[in-house]
């Protein structure tokens, strides 16, 4: 049994660019990947901004720690998340419309092999993370 800490996520932060999103960058880092790596937890941090986010197979689950999250749906539904609040999304493409810096913490499961390589990836050519994170 451990404690990790806020800071211990915040320190193993790595870059998160979206291919749909060119010019917006995000960070996150990996608290828990199983064995078969089909449930991914992560923290995830990101700025002010709109990215667009496709869910593929994978299904997530975001617990809002900080900030305020509006979610632009492809049916025309908008959903706003604020702290406390936990995101469900899955199978479908959505815009996160970040309208103050947020955090969470997110679970996938279950996560998708191509989610999976592309996790794996970001991770290896991890950039420097590209915003201040509070």
């Amino acid at each position: 049994m451990r404690i990790i800490s806020r800071d211990e996520m915040k320190k193993a932060l790595f870059d998160h660019p979206y291919k749909d999103s060119p010019d917006y960058h995000a960070a996150m880092s990996v608290v828990y990947l199983s064995q078969d790596k089909r449930m991914l937890i992560g923290y995830w941090t990101a700025p002010e901004g709109k990215v667009s986010i496709r869910y593929g197979e994978n299904v997530e689950h975001n617990y809002v720690i900080r900030g305020k999250i509006k979610i632009h749906c492809q049916d025309g539904t908008i959903l706003n998340a604020v702290p406390g609040d936990v995101i469900e999304c899955g199978g479908k493409d959505v815009i996160y419309e970040i309208e103050e810096y947020a955090e969470t913490l997110f679970i996938v499961y279950p996560q998708g092999k191509e989610d999976i390589e592309f996790v794996k990836k970001i991770k290896e050519e991890a950039g420097e993370v590209k915003f201040f994170v509070r």
